[in-house]
């Protein structure tokens, strides 16, 4: 769902997580938010059923990620569900050391406020 008004687009995830699943969203989004010049973006993963993966494959999502365009100056806040949040945090590590400004939540509010205002990335929640 694109939100021009407020400056961003949502995503709502469900199903299985993996490498082929984040990678086909990612193609997805990538040119909606070029499209439309945002460099926001809410991706509310706590539908998931569960996340499969290794450290491994959160390091080549960010090289897949840069391969499909996705651009640097963006702000990328993950909505997750606790039993799920010590794999996005990896994955918000890695991307972070590749200089993408990512932050993980477990409240779609605090994820907003961090994701629509100005300040920096924050510790862990």
């Amino acid at each position: 769902r694109v939100r021009p008004e407020e400056g961003y687009v949502e995503v709502v995830s469900s199903g299985v997580a993996g490498r082929e699943d984040s990678f086909g969203m990612a193609s997805a989004v990538a040119p909606v938010m070029q499209a439309n010049r945002i460099r926001r973006v809410l991706l509310d993963h706590r539908g998931l059923a569960s996340v499969e993966g290794n450290y491994s494959d959160v390091y080549f999502r960010q090289r897949d990620f840069a391969r499909i365009g996705v651009s640097r100056p963006m702000r990328m806040a993950l909505l997750t569900k606790p039993e799920h949040a010590e794999f996005f945090h990896m994955f918000e590590v890695v991307m972070m050391n590749r200089g993408y400004t990512v932050s993980v939540f477990g409240d779609r509010e605090q994820a907003l406020a961090w994701l629509l205002g100005e300040s920096g990335p924050e510790p862990r929640r």
